[in-house]
């Protein structure tokens, strides 16, 4: 009998353990009733409650940790949506940099066009009165110099910006050297200072890489070195063939100048965009300081360096090397210095055209807007030989190049501005294209902006120009596009 009263109290102790879990298991989070500690159910009470202690502090400490990472996970979107932001600030404050830069550009050599051109005609003009080609030598070299600021403004822009490319591209060098000292001869000779290049070892017949910014580092660090050199003293560059260590094969250009040099201080700031030496620099020699910065960004964009020694009152000598290409493709030249003396640079007559006569008349139909620039521009096509009608607005020139054609008198190129009234030179020329117009269209433009000649191309351009346009622009545009028809009577020029 005691052992029944036994075994039913035993019984009922584990029923009401098994009814408190079954409500703990419902959302009860009171603890188990005690129970008889040394009992069996007692224990198992109590153990279970432990587990359920740890259990809901843990569950505590994961609604805390969910609760937190909530809250960081709202902070991160909100940095997330900043961020955003602050990108999207930052892309429009880039766009009005670039639109202003290419505004810019465009407002400056718009008039720069009218400027030298006009020069160049009074030059022309001029003969016989030393006093008035002086100084209209003077605005030509003042005028060229605005121009060469500009430029290097917009060139370090698109540096900074990431918009400047590098095309990689077969070239002859030694063409591309005798160009440069063809023209870097006579800056030296008007401060009677002796230049010169050589060359060490085999030099390359042709390399890869960009021939307009491979002359536009050269030319810049040779005509710094003739600008810090005292008159009488010495410029020359030395060109060298190297392989890095990987193989690699590049080409050095040694510049050295026995000018006046630099101290170690001086040369801490040398890259730095609008930075020159000291201001007395800038009083004495002029410049923006931004010459050697695009150089070295210019060479490393071309998988180089450039480097700089100087010893003040004694010279500086800048070192450049580029990459030049795949060395199993390269030649080299026997005898580089007879190489560069064979090579014959074209040079056009004094009066302004060809050698050799020209076959035909090109016919052109010019939209211009800017009443100086059709002025100008008419004059100088017309003394290279050819036949100019004038439009002010594409919405003209679309009219009178479809009527042209239709006549069966086209014309043999139209040279269009891309900023113009009532229709600018992109929708004019989409429109053409859009006739069935097929026939050679030329930008004349003074956007020079990087992605320029791009949209001038996508709109259905065959070639891009900017302005200031010069003398030698619209001649070989003449002599590309004249046709083979003889001169019949002039075309009559219409504003």
């Amino acid at each position: 009998m005691g052992l029944n009263m036994t075994e039913h109290g035993a019984n009922t102790e584990m029923n009401e353990l098994l009814n408190s879990m079954q409500q703990q298991i419902q959302g009860d989070a009171s603890p188990l009733r005690d129970l008889d500690e040394f009992s069996d159910v007692g224990l198992i009470a109590k153990q279970y409650n432990r587990v359920s202690d740890i259990r809901d502090r843990a569950l505590n400490a994961l609604k805390d940790r969910t609760e937190n990472l909530e809250i960081v996970r709202r902070e991160l979107e909100e940095k997330a949506e900043r961020l955003k932001q602050a990108n999207a600030d930052a892309e429009a404050a880039s766009r009005v940099k670039s639109e202003f830069l290419a505004n810019m550009s465009h407002e400056i050599r718009t008039p720069m066009t009218a400027v030298l051109g006009y020069t160049d005609l009074l030059i022309e003009e001029s003969w016989g009165r030393p006093g008035s080609l002086k100084l209209l030598e003077v605005i030509k070299r003042n005028g060229n110099y605005l121009l060469e600021i500009i430029n290097d403004i917009l060139d370090i822009s698109k540096i900074e910006s990431g918009n400047l490319t590098i095309e990689t591209v077969p070239f002859s060098l030694m063409e591309k050297l005798k160009e440069i000292h063809s023209l870097m001869s006579v800056r030296a000779e008007n401060q009677e200072i002796r230049f010169k290049l050589s060359f060490k070892g085999k030099i390359p017949v042709t390399i890869q890489s960009d021939p307009t910014r491979l002359k536009q580092i050269l030319i810049n660090l040779i005509g710094n070195a003739i600008k810090f050199t005292p008159d009488g003293g010495r410029v020359s560059m030395e060109t060298s063939f190297l392989t890095t260590e990987c193989g690699t094969p590049l080409l050095q250009f040694q510049v050295q100048d026995t000018g006046i040099g630099m101290t170690s201080k001086q040369m801490k700031s040398l890259y730095q965009p609008f930075v020159q030496a000291d201001t007395s620099t800038t009083r004495k020699f002029g410049g923006t300081g931004l010459g050697l910065a695009i150089s070295r960004r210019l060479a490393e964009m071309l998988g180089g360096d450039l480097v700089c020694e100087s010893v003040p009152k004694e010279g500086t000598t800048f070192t450049l090397t580029v990459k030049i290409g795949d060395s199993e493709t390269i030649r080299f030249h026997e005898d580089p210095m007879a190489a560069l003396k064979a090579i014959q640079v074209s040079r056009p007559r004094g009066d302004g055209h060809f050698e050799q006569k020209m076959k035909g008349v090109c016919s052109v139909l010019l939209a211009e807007d800017g009443v100086d620039n059709q002025r100008l521009i008419s004059t100088l096509l017309k003394k290279e030989g050819a036949r100019v009608m004038l439009a002010e607005n594409g919405d003209i020139a679309v009219r009178r190049a479809l009527d042209a054609q239709k006549k069966g008198k086209p014309f043999d190129v139209i040279l269009m501005d891309m900023s113009m009234p009532i229709l600018d030179g992109y929708g004019a020329t989409r429109e053409l294209r859009e006739q069935g117009y097929n026939l050679p269209i030329v930008a004349l433009t003074a956007h020079a902006m990087s992605g320029d000649r791009d949209k001038c191309i996508e709109a259905g351009c065959n070639d891009y120009t900017t302005k200031p346009v010069n003398r030698e622009q619209l001649r070989e545009i003449v002599r590309t596009y004249q046709s083979a028809i003889p001169e019949e009577t002039p075309m009559e020029s219409v504003c």
